[in-house]
């Protein structure tokens, strides 16, 4: 496995490794914007966030209401609207920690362009548009949780495997461009924590989220490049990043 990664579980990080350029040192004082806040991961995020000593974090939410308390402001930004993204960067002049996350949600018309947009090109648009207000304040950095792909992808139907092999490409370009400008770039794969239909919800759940956090939060002081929730993550990740040039023509 690779050194520079980190997997939920493991209690200590490589300690030897030459300390990279993209390092966010501390969290306590920073800016943050979750998005996805009505969901379970992304309210793990806002709590974590503000635990970690966050001055002040927008809890951006599409729909419903997210995690309230000292420190946390909410705010309407639905990914997937242009207008929402663009007043989101007006409202939001100060972050310099930007967590991108979309709650999963079941395809309505399966596999398709739709899904596309909303994992790839909707998080593209979004990185842009908040990704001069990051440069401006420092640098900072961008968490991408990546969705998790539906289990059992790996049969005749490659929809699915190509979709993940767009997603690993557009995160892995992200953090290149942003690479110039300074800020860290870190990936989260959530596993089952992503999943449509999770097979474990309650209590286990949500204290599987608050560790995934606390472990991401970890990576970016540390300058880590990638976070697993799981060994199933793992291994998908893995699977996806060898199968990428032969599904790079599916879409």
């Amino acid at each position: 496995m690779d050194r520079s990664i980190i997997r939920v579980g493991e209690r200590a990080l490589r300690m030897d490794a030459p300390v990279p350029p993209d390092l966010l040192a501390e969290i306590r004082g920073r800016v943050a914007l979750v998005t996805g806040a009505q969901g379970e991961l992304g309210q793990a995020f806002v709590r974590g966030l503000v635990e970690c000593g966050a001055a002040k974090v927008y809890a951006a939410v599409s729909h419903g209401r997210g995690p309230e308390g000292e420190r946390i402001v909410p705010v309407k930004l639905d990914m997937t609207s242009r207008a929402d993204v663009a007043r989101g960067v007006d409202l939001c002049p100060d972050v310099d920690l930007l967590v991108v996350h979309q709650p999963p949600r079941r395809p309505i018309l399966g596999l398709g362009r739709r899904e596309l947009d909303t994992t790839v090109y909707d998080v593209v648009r979004l990185v842009h548009a908040f990704a001069p207000a990051l440069e401006r304040n420092g640098g900072g950095a961008l968490v991408n949780v990546l969705p998790s792909p539906e289990r059992g992808h790996r049969g005749d139907d490659l929809r699915a495997p190509a979709l993940s092999a767009a997603v690993v490409a557009m995160s892995e370009a992200i953090r290149v461009e942003l690479k110039a400008q300074g800020t860290a770039v870190l990936g989260v794969h959530p596993g089952e924590l992503g999943a449509v239909a999770p097979r474990e919800r309650g209590p286990e759940r949500a204290g599987a989220a608050r560790r995934l956090v606390r472990r991401a939060l970890e990576a970016l002081r540390s300058g880590q490049h990638q976070v697993f929730a799981d060994r199933h993550a793992e291994e998908e990740w893995t699977f996806t990043r060898d199968a990428s040039p032969a599904l790079a023509g599916m879409w």
